[in-house]
């Protein structure tokens, strides 16, 4: 068996997802020499921000101690700091962890400029190349990208050897599994971003034993979280949501909405003039996907919490309620005193 200082650290970059399973015990069991490192919340999405924090720290060859051992209690703090107070779940061989899908192309939307961005992808062995990436911030945002044109699916040839180039040092993919991709007259940014999704145990299979940090979203795979908080219309549940960069906890109050639009839909569409749209079927079924996507989420939480040996936390997506009793426990036992005397 490794010894935990020994293990080579590794880092993914992509947009993650993860398919909540309805039973804790059907996650898969972490294989020995490997250690997991995510973000502690199903749900959570990772902003620029915690990227850009977290790639700086990951090129400094004296963090070697901090990011080979993340499972010691001052490491482990350590390494939320870095990420600006997100709290880390470690996953130790053994233990049941996520079942994650990452799709190795970090693309993105600058509404400003209507230009996609891209940067680097795929898996990096610790220490990165400082010469990868380039400087984080520019004018207080992230500047991570590598490359930017306009938004547009389609891409004209001339991006093909730096779209490839975004997969220099990466041990999965690599240039060349990509390159293949890239070859037709016109480049499909949908077909690329389908072709390099891949479980998160293909990037262990490419890394080998090691320790492994998953710093990209947790975002659940059967829910657009952003496109129903924009047509939710509801100012301060997607404040909330930029604050807590999780749509989970907020599942209790938008299902009001959800439900309404439902029975709205319905309404319509059993009129004999109407005809379902493109959206009648996502309409009618995200009720009962957000009630399933709330019990499964709550249930895998507490029981990961448990495993974590954390205790769970009040108004998070993983809480279960025993905090809330707690606190009003202590209410009434706080009424029932009597005032001192001084």
């Amino acid at each position: 068996m490794a010894i935990a200082s020994q293990l080579q650290p590794f880092m993914i970059l992509g947009h993650g997802h993860e398919d909540i399973q309805t039973n804790f015990e059907a996650r898969p069991t972490l294989p020995e020499g490997y250690t997991l490192v995510t973000l502690s919340e199903c749900g959570v999405v990772t902003v620029m921000d915690t990227v850009a924090r977290f790639l700086e720290a990951f090129k400094e060859p004296t963090n070697a101690p901090i990011f080979s051992d993340p499972a010691n209690p001052i490491h482990k703090k350590k390494i939320q700091e870095i990420l600006g107070g997100q709290k880390i779940h470690v996953y130790k061989s053994g233990n049941k962890y996520p079942n994650l899908t990452i799709q190795a192309l970090v693309d993105w939307v600058d509404m400003d400029k209507d230009r996609i961005r891209l940067m680097k992808s795929g898996l990096y062995s610790f220490p990165i190349d400082k010469g990868l990436f380039i400087a984080p911030y520019n004018k207080g945002y992230p500047q991570l990208t590598n490359m930017e044109f306009e938004d547009t699916r389609v891409i004209s040839p001339d991006f093909r050897e730096p779209i490839a180039a975004l997969y220099e040092g990466s041990i999965f993919p690599t240039s060349q599994v990509v390159a293949p991709l890239l070859e037709q007259p016109k480049i499909n940014l949908r077909k690329v971003e389908k072709a390099v999704t891949f479980p998160l145990e293909k990037f262990f299979e490419a890394g080998g034993p090691g320790v492994y940090f998953y710093i990209i979203c947790r975002s659940p795979a059967e829910l657009d979280f952003r496109n129903f908080l924009i047509q939710s219309a509801n100012k301060n549940l997607s404040e909330r949501f930029e604050k807590a960069q999780n749509i989970i906890p907020l599942i209790p109050e938008l299902l009001p909405k959800a439900k309404a639009n439902a029975a709205k839909e319905a309404a319509r569409v059993a009129k004999p003039d109407q005809k379902k749209t493109w959206s009648t079927q996502y309409t009618l079924e995200l009720p009962g996907k957000l009630e399933s996507l709330y019990k499964r989420t709550m249930r895998t939480r507490r029981a990961s919490v448990n495993q974590q040996g954390e205790k769970p936390n009040s108004g998070s997506s993983g809480s279960s309620g025993g905090s809330r009793h707690k606190r009003t426990r202590r209410r009434r036992q706080t009424k029932k005193r009597k005032p001192r005397r001084h």
